[in-house]
């Protein structure tokens, strides 16, 4: 800060200004190496970080006085030689006058740096020489013969080459790579170039000639390498005609079947088929997209069909086409069957129906039955059954007949079956051998159906993550539309959306007297604002039991009716519990969980059964009318409802209530 500037001013003798001094020149003579500020803020060093500063200029001073003839004589006089300071010894060579060093903890380190020697900078002005009138610069070789040249301009030349390397340059940019030989027409225009390898480039091409025959080389070997390709217009196919298309794809079919397997190409159109294509093993089936290549059979027959008779069709696929039944017929005798189908296939394994929609069939759209080893994936399916009604054998988006073997592994994922006569997806037995384990259908959206998904009797079907929506019944198990199953056994049906649909959410149901093994898992879905009950279990069979099943951790809330239903039945070691139920009633009297059926062994525990509206419709919590024995009622959160207390009106044998919070 400037004296005129400071506050006091400069010159005040007042006592707070001579204290201050005093104070100041205190820290500056007796403090530690440091600084300390002036009345202006300025920093003033300290006596001490003088004497450092001394000492620091004094180390490097006193050794760089010294210089010595060798590397030894430097190190042998270390003591001489401050840590940290520099000092110089006599180059061996004629590369530098002098090499300097530094003292590391006692150890004398090169720094990289060097003092030139005369000898050097003598020998530079040998290489660099300038014209009398200082308009060229030669630069030599160390045999005096002179390599470039630079002129007043600064363009530089090169021995042997005309003109400079700037005019050089301009030719090249001309003709810049990947071109060394540019081809052009009378306008200058270039129609072709090689480059430094021989490669011929075309305008708009990317690569050379040569590159791109390669590497159709390679790919067709790779083709040949995985299965021959064939175009079915090589056997016949009209895309023009419209005249039916069936023989051409049998050619095909046979051809490739006969000659080790590969895949049949169908190009872009509408290819009718009077009589249905019967596949091949080892041949898949390739369209050039849904919507682009489309199949169109009419009679009553499928387009595509193999009755295997207990002999199983092998490692085949359908790929990217559609296939429309607009035309389809029923039987001029029996009327409806189940045969106009899109694709009828049993018995078949390693097989894979990717990217396909299936439309306006007049039975079942995907109709394939005793799977092994099989994937459903990417499908569509829209009004298919057409020709059917309610309750006819198959008329469903996809259908799935099992049972030959014990394990019939087969996944269905991410398909949309919409408006489809009976159901979207259904698995149904239709052999008594086998109890077809292994199924998994997961990510599908089956909407507006007779019922979007359903259970007739298989073993284990694990179904997850699935949007069961605005159909009749959002899941169903029964004994399906040939009456050979029942609800399944130890299957899984979890996290999916049951929502909306305009009868019940799940449906269970059978008329036969058995005791069915269950084992099922309810977990985890939301089922709500369907129009009648959440979940309604029906076993109208006197002597029917539901055994060994649990109801678990679901959202059950806004449904027209009642929350769960057990309409009628025996449950044996049935659980309801750690499900949230609330607001359930909406359109007509019900319950949270209401029923007549007989429970033996069985417990409703742990729920939240609440009604949050300002006007409760959810009635009794709990609303049973059959014979409880063994069953435990406990544990459950009860508020809000309409009448908030446990109607038990059956007969009771060691029946618990413990602890239901809010029950009056």
């Amino acid at each position: 800060m400037a004296a005129d500037e400071l506050n006091p001013p400069l010159g005040t003798t007042t006592p707070e200004i001579f204290l201050d001094n005093v104070k100041r020149a205190d820290r500056l003579v007796n403090g530690p190496a440091g600084t300390v500020d002036d009345r202006g803020g300025e920093p003033l060093d300290t006596w001490r970080q003088m004497m450092a500063k001394n000492d620091e200029i004094r180390q490097n001073i006193i050794p760089l006085s010294k210089q010595y003839m060798t590397l030894e004589a430097a190190q042998a006089d270390i003591a001489n030689i401050p840590e940290g300071s520099s000092t110089y010894y006599r180059s061996p060579d004629d590369s530098a006058l002098a090499i300097e060093v530094m003292n590391v903890a006692g150890t004398l380190q090169e720094t990289g740096r060097k003092m030139i020697s005369k000898e050097y900078v003598d020998a530079l002005k040998k290489l660099i020489n300038v014209s009398s009138d200082n308009n060229l610069t030669f630069f030599n070789d160390v045999d005096d013969a002179t390599v470039t040249v630079q002129d007043d301009f600064g363009d530089m030349h090169l021995a042997g080459m005309p003109g400079s390397v700037r005019d050089r340059l301009k030719t090249l940019q001309a003709n810049k790579a990947p071109a060394i030989l540019r081809l052009t027409d009378a306008e200058k225009a270039a129609y072709a170039s090689v480059d430094e390898y021989g490669d011929f480039y075309l305008p708009g091409m990317t690569e050379s000639i040569q590159r791109m025959l390669r590497k159709n080389k390679t790919d067709v070997d790779r083709l040949r390498k995985r299965g021959m390709i064939l175009d079915a217009r090589d056997c016949g196919l009209n895309v023009k005609t419209g005249e039916d298309s069936q023989r051409a794809l049998q050619r095909g079919y046979d051809w490739l079947s006969g000659n080790g397997g590969g895949k049949l190409y169908t190009p872009p159109g509408y290819f009718k088929l009077a009589k249905p294509v019967n596949p091949r093993s080892g041949v898949a089936l390739l369209g050039a997209g849904v919507g682009v290549t489309n199949f169109l059979p009419f009679g009553y027959l499928a387009a595509f069909t193999y009755q295997g008779a207990e002999t199983y069709i092998e490692n085949i696929q359908f790929t990217d086409f559609t296939i429309d039944g607009e035309n389809q017929q029923l039987h001029p005798v029996n009327g409806y069957i189940p045969d106009i189908k899109g694709i009828y296939l049993q018995y078949y394994r390693n097989t894979i129906f990717d990217r396909i929609k299936i439309q306006n069939t007049g039975a079942t759209g995907l109709g394939v039955d005793m799977p092994d080893n099989v994937s459903i994936m990417r499908v569509v399916t829209e009004n298919c059954g057409r020709l059917g009604q309610v309750g006819s054998l198959g008329a469903s988006g996809i259908g799935l007949g099992t049972g030959y073997l014990a394990s019939e592994p087969i996944y269905i994922g991410q398909t949309v079956n919409k408006g489809n006569k009976n159901y979207g997806i259904f698995f149904e037995p239709q052999r008594g051998v086998g109890v077809a384990r292994d199924t998994i259908a997961i990510g599908n959206v089956c909407e507006y159906n007779h019922a979007g998904m359903a259970d007739c009797g298989i073993d284990g079907l694990i179904a997850i993550g699935n949007n069961l929506r605005f159909n009749e019944y959002g899941f169903k198990g029964s004994p399906g539309t040939n009456g050979a199953g029942n609800p399944g056994n130890r299957g899984i049906l979890k996290d999916n959306h049951i929502n909306g649909n305009t009868k019940h959410g799940i449906y269970l149901y059978t008329d036969k007297g058995l005791a069915i093994e269950g084992e099922y898992n309810y977990s985890g879905n939301r089922i709500a604002d369907n129009e009648l009950d959440g979940i309604h279990v029906e076993y109208a069979h006197t002597s029917a039991k539901l055994l060994n099943s649990k109801f678990a951790d679901n959202d059950i809330y806004r449904n027209g009716r009642h929350g769960l239903n057990f309409v009628s039945g025996n449950l044996v070691n049935v659980d309801i519990m750690d499900n949230r139920l609330w607001n359930n009633g909406r359109t007509e009297v019900g319950d949270a969980i209401a029923g007549a059926a007989d429970m033996v062994k069985c417990g409703i525990t742990g729920n939240k059964i609440r009604d949050t509206q300002d006007t409760a419709t959810q009635r009794y919590p709990v609303n049973l009318s059959g014979a409880l024995t063994d069953t435990d009622i406990s544990f459950n959160h009860c508020v809000g409802n309409a009448q908030n207390t446990l109607n038990l009106t059956g007969t009771q044998t060691r029946v618990t209530t413990i602890n239901n919070p809010g029950i009056a």
